[in-house]
């Protein structure tokens, strides 16, 4: 009934982005952000376009402020938001109100913006139906965060305010810094415009990493895998010497059916399999001779589902993995020694690792080549979520200064007002706040943050670089490093140091930092292959046959690989795809890529 009613919404929707869109030179571009050029600095940095020191409803008034990125409005500016609430406990101390709370305080106090709520809805598909709602009726709050399809729809609709001239006026320096590569930036600009402020997802977050025991490795004389056949000859290795006691697994599994995915950020699955032979499932690419096609349906997948049923049949990979509730267990409790992962697996349950197994000693590896020796990947998309602007809003730019303000004491900013990184350290950070509640919470980071973080780890430990002046992760990771590690050049197994450390009182997120940027993050200097989908959001077609689609190549695919199907089952599987909706399908993301 659920999914009948969204689906109702969508239709509405569309129904009315087509009845408003207007015959004009932006007809048909909408869809067109892959191939929009990024706005261009095109207002002086002086302008009056907004900053009036007044309260609503002063429309007219002549700014007589300069464009400041973290100026405090001489009369309160109310913003009237959508509020996407956390699930269960709404993360709030005692006293303290979704509307006035040590955050909503922190922004009034420097500010002057208060925050009033039109409506709200917890985190997930009640807010995603109840946007939609808004969109459908066009009632819509000063600002929400939306994501890509709801983005494209209210442009469509003519329901936001174009932000080009307040992102060029108004954003700060470590905003337009963090937005340097442009593509969430261009994911956001439609004929030239830029229609919302878009989150950044970390490159590195898509590349699935090889944890291996390395003192397993060296028990047994083995090297670093490379290729496929490394990764199959070390699974057998530990299984046959029993290296994890007389169940020991191989290689892990996902706990779903789904066995790849379109984005990053999940551990287990067979990502850099299906990559080493060039095959990208739940993408959307283009083949040899140029013509769009689904990853999941091409020659290469068949391929890779071949190697993957016969690593399953010789018992190399866990032949629980579909039914296991969590398979982190099985290198917790020393059975597993290899599994696919992202980077920041060191920040996991490899600490509970070290507990029960103190001679444990992960190290991360680039996932098998393909054929010609490349290290493939995914990508993701390159942001996931925008804070747009209603059309009409008189002060768009206080958005804008919110998200200046977040941004600055997230990533400790050094031209921030005086005083206030440590108010938010003090009255924010300290206090029991959901970061879901934060209304300005638009998550920016370097694209690179990852291998960025790593070298001035590094770099301070070596004496190269101020300590002071690292990121307060990084800097977490130094301090942790410069207590206990000797030698960083050739010393980076925290095991070695991680019972002292949690006898001193260290927390996980202290230790494991150092575990998850210098060992976990080492395969990302390698040169990757990055791959992105051609579409991320839905076409039409989806929106009424993805969810079947989506089952039959889940089921079709473990079954495959479990033995359960023939592996010839494969190409059954992409005739009925395509017949069932596929074909249209495609069609669709081609003509959207075109727009």
């Amino acid at each position: 009934m659920r999914k009948q009613m969204v689906l109702g919404t969508v239709i509405a929707v569309m129904f009315l982005a087509s009845a408003c869109s207007k015959a004009s030179d932006n007809e048909g571009n909408t869809n067109g952000a892959a191939n929009a050029s990024q706005p261009s600095a095109n207002a002086d940095a002086g302008s009056t376009s907004g900053d009036a020191g007044a309260g609503n409803g002063d429309a007219g008034k002549t700014d007589t402020q300069a464009a400041d990125p973290y100026g405090k409005y001489d009369a309160t500016v109310t913003i009237k938001i959508a509020q996407d609430l956390p699930s269960g406990d709404k993360g709030l101390p005692a006293g303290q109100t979704v509307e006035d709370n040590a955050m909503t305080q922190f922004y009034e106090k420097n500010l002057n913006i208060k925050l009033s709520r039109d409506w709200s809805a917890v985190d997930g598909d009640p807010y995603d139906q109840k946007a939609m709602l808004a969109i459908a009726s066009r009632e819509l709050p000063d600002a929400m965060q939306v994501n890509e399809e709801q983005l494209r729809l209210m442009v469509k609709a003519g329901l936001l305010e174009d932000l080009t001239d307040t992102y060029d006026n108004y954003a700060s320096s470590m905003v337009k810094k963090l937005q340097d590569g442009g593509a969430a930036l261009d994911s956001a600009t439609f004929d030239g415009k830029l229609y919302g402020i878009p989150s950044i997802n970390i490159k590195g977050d898509a590349v699935t990493v090889l944890w291996i025991r390395k003192d397993w490795l060296d028990k047994l004389g083995l090297q670093p895998p490379k290729t496929r056949d490394d990764v199959a000859k070390i699974a057998k290795a530990f299984i046959d010497n029993k290296m994890g006691g007389p169940n020991t697994i191989g290689l892990t599994g996902p706990i779903t059916d789904m066995l790849s995915d379109s984005d990053g950020n999940r551990a287990h699955g067979f990502d850099a399999i299906f990559a080493s032979y060039n095959s990208y499932p739940r993408n959307w690419v283009k083949d040899d001779k140029g013509n769009v096609v689904y990853g999941s349906i091409q020659p290469q997948t068949k391929d890779a589902l071949a190697t993957l049923r016969d690593w399953y049949s010789q018992g190399l990979i866990d032949k629980q993995f579909f039914l296991r509730e969590n398979p982190d267990e099985s290198y917790i409790n020393g059975q597993g020694g290899m599994f696919f992962g992202p980077w920041w697996m060191g920040w996991g349950n490899i600490g509970d690792s070290f507990k029960q197994n103190p001679d444990a000693q992960w190290v991360a590896y680039p996932g098998p080549v393909d054929d010609n020796g490349n290290l493939n990947t995914h990508m993701q998309p390159p942001s996931r979520d925008y804070m747009v602007v209603r059309k009409g809003f008189e002060h768009p730019e206080a958005l804008m200064k919110g998200i200046n303000l977040t941004v600055g004491v997230n990533r400790h900013a050094t031209d921030l007002p005086d005083g206030v990184q440590n108010q938010w350290d003090t009255t924010v950070q300290n206090t029991n706040i959901d970061d879901a509640l934060n209304i300005f919470r638009v998550n920016m980071d370097d694209t690179n943050a990852v291998s960025t973080r790593r070298h001035a780890i590094l770099d301070a430990l070596n004496g190269k670089v101020d300590p002071a002046t690292l990121e307060p992760d990084a800097k977490q990771a130094y301090d942790y490093a410069k207590k206990y590690v000797k030698d960083p050049a050739t010393d980076t197994l925290v095991d070695k140091y991680y019972p002292q450390a949690d006898k001193d009182g260290l927390n996980p997120t202290t230790i494991g930092g150092f575990q998850a940027y210098i060992v976990g993050g080492a395969p990302l200097d390698n040169k990757y292959n990055e791959v992105s989908s051609l579409l991320y959001s839905p076409t039409a077609t989806m929106k009424s046959r993805w969810a079947n689609l989506t089952k039959m190549e889940n089921e079709t695919f473990l079954k495959i690989v479990i033995g359960e199907a023939p592996l010839d089952s494969f190409d059954t599987f992409v005739k009925d795809w395509k017949a069932q909706g596929g074909d249209t399908i495609t069609k669709e993301v081609e003509a959207a890529i075109k727009q």
